[in-house]
């Protein structure tokens, strides 16, 4: 036979035909190796879970509440050493309850991070947020029908404010109009108590009047406001009254005003200040004309409840308005921490302006 013979399809055909497999067999051991390799997975799979949940179980035991007690389902799973598909539902239903958990504490911990945030930033604007400016000087005007343009013609450059008694259109209106300047003065004090400026200038509203001092003439009765405000001791004094020109001796005395004034705050001390200032004293120094200089520590002195119960009772009318003002033209100096025997000042109007 030739090599080219040896080397035909016919020559192996039959060798070749009687080696292959059975088709039925070949099948069959097919079947066998995928259910072998199936069940080795599935083995190989369960194994690889079993340690993943064990690891799950452990770090579970090891996250105990403040009261040692488990916080999860997984703690005391029950697990049989069969792997049943029971068994198997278990954990897999207990893996969900811990997945959940898990997502509900971390959700809750992104909520309190997000209100951590808005707290620091609500903290940080406020921080940054400038505070109401409060003047270091402040002019107090009491008007009934005065004219007080002056105050922006001659003194624009310190703030004021004007309380009128007759205009309900005014920014400041005060009514009823009961208790002359008293009223007023009070008004704003319990208005301004917890931000006061620290000092302030309670006026009438003159520019020119009987009482106000004349700085060119030595402070003689007859003068102008303005050059008062103009040269005036800022921050010098914890008070001053301005009325420097009529110093009075209040008491029971031959003069009948006075003693019916004093007749009058003898009645209302009691139930008005009592409590703030103590007994009445058997005398009181003061000044005319309820017009004075003060520093905020000493209106501080006494109690906003004070300043609102007086305020109260001026509205009231108990007293007509020429009494219930002179109550505490009397008073202020006392008020504000001067001695009831306080001395007239030694300088005149120069102790409290620059002459």
């Amino acid at each position: 036979m030739s090599e080219r013979e040896a080397t035909t399809p016919s020559a192996v055909a039959p060798e070749t035909v009687a080696n292959r497999p059975d088709p039925k067999s070949l099948s069959t051991g097919l079947s066998k190796l995928l259910s072998s390799l199936h069940f080795k997975l599935l083995v190989a799979a369960f194994c690889g879970f079993g340690a993943a949940l064990s690891l799950l179980i452990m770090s579970d035991l090891t996250n105990q509440s403040s009261f040692g007690k488990p916080t999860s389902s997984l703690a005391f799973l029950p697990l049989s050493s069969s792997n049943s598909s029971d068994d198997l539902s278990r954990v897999y239903h207990a893996y969900e309850s811990l997945t959940v958990q898990a997502e509900t504490a971390n959700r809750t911990i992104q909520t309190q991070q997000q209100e951590l945030a808005q707290l620091k930033e609500a903290l940080k604007q406020h921080q940054q947020t400038p505070k109401a400016f409060i003047p270091d000087k402040m002019i107090v005007v009491a008007q009934f029908n005065e004219d007080f343009q002056w105050l922006d013609l001659y003194v624009d450059e310190i703030p004021h404010v004007v309380y009128t008694r007759t205009n309900p259109k005014a920014v400041h209106n005060l009514e009823p109009n009961l208790g002359n300047e008293a009223s007023v003065y009070m008004k704003y004090i319990v208005d301004h108590y917890d931000n006061l400026p620290e000092n302030v200038l309670f006026l009438q509203a003159h520019q020119e009047t009987w009482h106000i001092p004349d700085v060119s003439r030595g402070g003689q009765n007859g003068g102008n406001i303005i050059p008062i405000i103009n040269k005036l001791k800022w921050g010098v004094h914890g008070f001053a009254s301005i009325g420097t020109s009529n110093w009075n001796k209040v008491q029971s005395d031959d003069v009948l005003d006075h003693r019916e004034a004093w007749a009058k705050l003898k009645s209302i001390w009691p139930k008005l200040f009592q409590d703030a200032l103590g007994d009445m004293p058997p005398f009181i120094n003061r000044y005319c004309c309820a017009m004075f200089l003060v520093k905020k520590e000493r209106i501080l002195l006494r109690p906003k409840s004070f300043y609102q119960r007086a305020l109260d009772w001026l509205l009231s009318g108990e007293f007509p308005n020429y009494w219930s003002g002179r109550m505490f033209e009397h008073t202020w100096g006392i008020i504000f921490g001067e001695p009831h025997d306080a001395p007239q000042y030694p300088g005149g109007v120069c102790h409290y302006t620059y002459c």
